[in-house]
């Protein structure tokens, strides 16, 4: 695991240079100043969490603060558009998540184009999602399960896992 975040953050650091423009010198002596790590959820939730641990471990490498900066609302939007908006530098990050994805295609007129004005630098952590039902249900595809339901809402992802979770938690 330490030799995947090693090369993770090297990764990070030569394509960080590389977006900025700066000299490969020149990032020899990256980061000298806090970094933000702008995230856009609460604190306490999972991306805020591995953010967190993250930060901590980054800043004990270099030696250099990389700062976890809480910017929720707007689904992930405000801080998006404060990365977007800092100089690139290098030292603002935006910790990307689905919401951003969705945020692109579902909002007509956001404060900045995501694909045109963010580079991806690092894969930070990779996660699937899978929707699972009963052998016993007559289902076989989403578009069913939904009209089984027959309420509006109540098929979303993130509600059949809380509903699964509390089954099996009381």
């Amino acid at each position: 695991m330490t030799e995947f975040l090693r090369a993770a953050v090297t990764g990070l650091v030569c394509l960080l240079s590389l977006a900025a423009g700066i000299a490969p010198s020149a990032a020899a002596d990256y980061p000298n100043r806090p970094v933000r790590w702008l995230i856009g959820f609460a604190a306490g939730g999972p991306v805020d969490i591995v953010a967190r641990i993250m930060s901590q471990w980054l800043s004990e490498h270099f030696g250099q603060q990389f700062v976890v900066e809480n910017r929720a609302g707007s689904g992930g939007n405000l801080a998006a558009a404060a990365a977007v908006t800092s100089p690139p530098d290098g030292y603002t990050l935006l910790f990307v998540a689905p919401n951003n994805a969705i945020s692109a295609s579902l909002y007509k007129k956001l404060p900045y184009d995501f694909i045109r004005d963010t580079a991806p630098v690092a894969s930070i952590m990779q996660l699937t999602n899978m929707l699972v039902v009963s052998n016993a249900m007559p289902v076989k595809t989403v578009q069913v399960h939904r009209l089984l339901q027959g309420q509006s809402g109540q098929g979303f992802l993130c509600l059949i896992g809380q509903r699964h979770l509390g089954a099996h938690v009381g």
